[in-house]
C-alpha cells in the first residue's frame, strides 16, 4: 500500500497471518489504514524500501462471515463427519438457505424418511451440530411438525436451539 501523494509518501507491504479467512482482509486492512494498530513495533522492518509489517493474529478482531460463508462451513462439517451406512444411504441429502439467516437441512431418518432441520446460521456451533448428528435427538416425536415443503416429510425447527 502506498500512502501519500504520487512519489511523495511511504509504501507499506501487510504481511497477513497463514490461514486468515479471504473475508476478513479487507476489514483487517480497512481497520490498519484508519489507524488501528494490528502490530507491535517490533514487527515492523524495512524491506526493498518499504515499511515491513507483520500484523498479529491475535489482535486482529474476527470478521463477520456472511450467510453463504456460515452455511458453507455447517455442512463441511456435516460431510466430514458423515459415515457412510451399512447400505450407503447418506445422512445429509441436501439444503436450502431461507429467509431470516436460517438453513434447511434434508437429512435421512432411520426410518428412511426426510426430516427438513432448520438451524439457526448465527448460532450453528458444535452442541447443534452434535444435535443434528444425533438421530435419537432428532427422533423425538415433540420436534416434529407437519411439513408444507415438499422436499420433507417431517419439519424439525432448531432455531431456539
Amino acid at each position: 500500500m502506498h500512502c501519500g501523494e504520487e512519489t511523495e509518501g511511504i509504501d507499506f507491504l501487510y504481511e497477513l497471518p497463514f490461514g486468515m479467512l479471504p473475508a476478513a482482509i479487507p476489514g483487517a486492512l480497512a481497520q490498519v489504514v484508519s489507524g488501528l494498530q494490528l502490530y507491535s513495533s517490533s514487527q515492523v522492518k524495512d524491506v526493498m524500501g518499504m515499511n515491513h509489517v507483520r500484523l498479529d493474529v491475535e489482535k486482529i478482531p474476527p470478521a463477520p462471515l456472511g450467510e453463504g460463508v456460515q452455511a458453507v462451513e455447517v455442512l463441511r462439517q456435516l460431510v466430514e463427519a458423515y459415515e457412510e451406512g451399512e447400505e450407503g444411504e447418506p445422512f445429509l441429502l441436501g439444503f436450502l438457505m431461507c429467509p431470516a439467516d436460517t438453513l434447511r437441512l434434508y437429512v435421512n431418518s432411520p426410518d428412511r424418511k426426510v426430516w427438513g432441520v432448520d438451524v439457526p446460521l448465527p448460532r450453528t456451533g458444535p452442541g447443534l451440530l452434535g444435535a443434528i448428528q444425533s438421530l435419537g435427538y432428532l427422533n423425538n416425536p415433540h420436534l416434529h411438525r407437519p411439513s408444507d415443503d415438499p422436499h420433507a416429510d417431517v419439519l424439525i425447527d432448531l432455531s431456539d436451539y
